[in-house]
């Protein structure tokens, strides 16, 4: 990765579908076969009951923000210019908990404000979920 490059995510056969889902402008969230618990990160067994059946669900990619943080300063040269910025804890409404950036003013960002799911295509490859305050 050369100095300037934004780090890419790189799926793993967990999140796999995931990102696919993302390429695609889908948030999808896996659901336990046997107790129906929601999950997210992706992962291979239920956090409830360790089952390692699930199927793949769509998400409305609607939420509110649990907590965030305005990054004043960039972490790394890949995102030197882009700040200031903001990082949230999103809870989605199906009851899963994403990080991800929040599009907008970092002055107007807020715990509670209602957001929905963006994507931004990195590379023909490549898409993140970002998200952006719901008027």
């Amino acid at each position: 990765m050369e100095a300037n490059q934004r780090p890419l995510p790189e799926a793993n056969e967990d999140s796999r579908e995931f990102w696919a889902g993302v390429k695609s402008h889908r948030i999808t969230a896996q659901k336990c076969s046997h107790c129906s618990a929601l999950r997210f990160y992706p992962k291979h067994l239920c956090p409830e009951c360790l089952s390692d059946q699930f199927e793949w669900i769509a998400c409305s990619g609607e939420g509110q923000i649990y907590s965030f943080t305005n990054i004043s300063r960039a972490p790394i040269k890949a995102f030197a210019g882009q700040e200031p910025y903001t990082i949230a804890l999103i809870d989605l409404d199906e009851g899963i908990r994403i990080m991800s950036r929040v599009q907008g003013d970092p002055n107007a960002m807020a715990i509670g404000k209602k957001v929905k799911a963006i994507f931004e295509d990195l590379s023909p490859e490549v898409s993140i979920p970002l998200f952006e305050l719901m008027k």
